[in-house]
C-alpha cells in the first residue's frame, strides 16, 4: 500500500504520521516537505519519497512566465532532465490546432 502524507504546515505531525505508517507496514510513504532539513528528517523516519509542492509550482510558474510558448513543464528525477510542452501552432504563426487543420487542407 502506498500512502501520501501532506498535512500542511504542521511538520511534527507529518513526521509522526510518516513514522507510524512505516511501522504499520506501508510499503511506500510519500511525504511533503517545505525545506531540505525537513526532507532529511522525513527520510530518516520512514519516508521513501519526499516532495516539495511549493517548490515545484514555483519552478513551473517561473518557466511558464519566461516563455509565452511553454504550456507545461515536468522536471524528472534525473538531474538536469526536463520535459517541456510548447505551443507549436503559435511558433509557426497559427493560433490553434483547428487553424492547423484548416492550413493543412488548403
Amino acid at each position: 500500500m502506498s500512502v501520501v502524507v501532506a498535512i500542511g504546515n504542521d511538520f511534527l505531525a507529518s513526521l509522526e504520521v510518516t513514522s507510524h505508517l512505516k511501522e504499520l507496514g506501508a510499503k511506500k510513504v510519500v511525504s511533503r516537505a517545505a525545506r531540505d532539513l525537513q526532507e532529511k528528517f522525513l527520510l530518516r523516519n520512514g519516508a521513501d519519497v519526499v516532495v516539495y509542492p511549493e517548490k515545484l509550482v514555483g519552478n513551473l510558474t517561473a518557466v511558464q512566465c519566461s516563455s509565452e510558448n511553454v504550456l507545461d513543464y515536468i522536471q524528472g528525477r534525473v538531474k538536469n532532465f526536463c520535459r517541456f510542452e510548447i505551443s507549436f501552432y503559435q511558433r509557426i504563426g497559427l493560433e490553434s490546432p483547428l487553424e492547423k487543420l484548416m492550413f493543412e487542407k488548403v
